[in-house]
């Protein structure tokens, strides 16, 4: 009976890494994510560890998840999946978005582990490369810095688009005094 028993469990166990083989290949498929998977955000089933580091001067976090750290070489290569189609050229809030993964990265796993660059892929296969530069990291210093200064009070935040759909998305949209409505800007 107890051999039966271990029979069924062991069926199971392979049935179950069998499903998580095949779950795996076909996100790879979907994304184009190839190589060691060090963390993964991107299938939302699971809890996944929000990433944070303090900011410089002691002003308040950065968090984060990341939609995939991969290991390519020896190296943490921080990778954002979007599900749209590619834009000609890649937003900049796309590559601060990475940009941050840099700090959180470097954060989580020592400053050796720094990433030479990450990378945003689009459904539709394209991807861009986004080098890890001082003055990119800088850059999100100072959004991160801004964003705490608004939250507490300290500055004014000001709609920086004339997109209407922008707008509509925006938590602050019923609140805020810059909103767009209708046709215009």
């Amino acid at each position: 009976m107890f051999s039966v028993i271990l029979l069924l469990l062991a069926a199971a166990l392979l049935y179950f890494a069998y499903n998580l083989r095949q779950l795996a290949r076909q996100k790879s498929l979907e994304t184009g994510v190839t190589g060691s998977v060090l963390y993964s955000d991107a299938d939302h089933t699971q809890p996944t560890e929000t990433l944070s580091c303090d900011l410089p001067d002691a002003v308040g976090a950065l968090v984060g998840k990341p939609d995939y750290i991969l290991k390519q070489e020896g190296r943490l290569i921080p990778l954002e999946y979007k599900s749209g189609r590619a834009p000609q050229r890649l937003f900049p809030s796309h590559e601060h978005q990475v940009a941050a993964y840099f700090l959180l990265i470097e954060s989580r796993y020592g400053a050796g582990a720094a990433p030479s660059h990450g990378v945003v892929r689009f459904s539709d296969g394209k991807e861009f490369r986004v080098e890890n530069s001082a003055g990119l990291r800088q850059t999100v210093i100072d959004q991160a810095r801004r964003m705490i200064d608004i939250s507490r009070g300290a500055v004014e935040a000001h709609r920086d688009h004339h997109s209407r759909a922008k707008c509509a998305a925006c938590e602050y949209f019923p609140v805020c005094g810059e909103r767009i409505e209708g046709d215009g800007g």
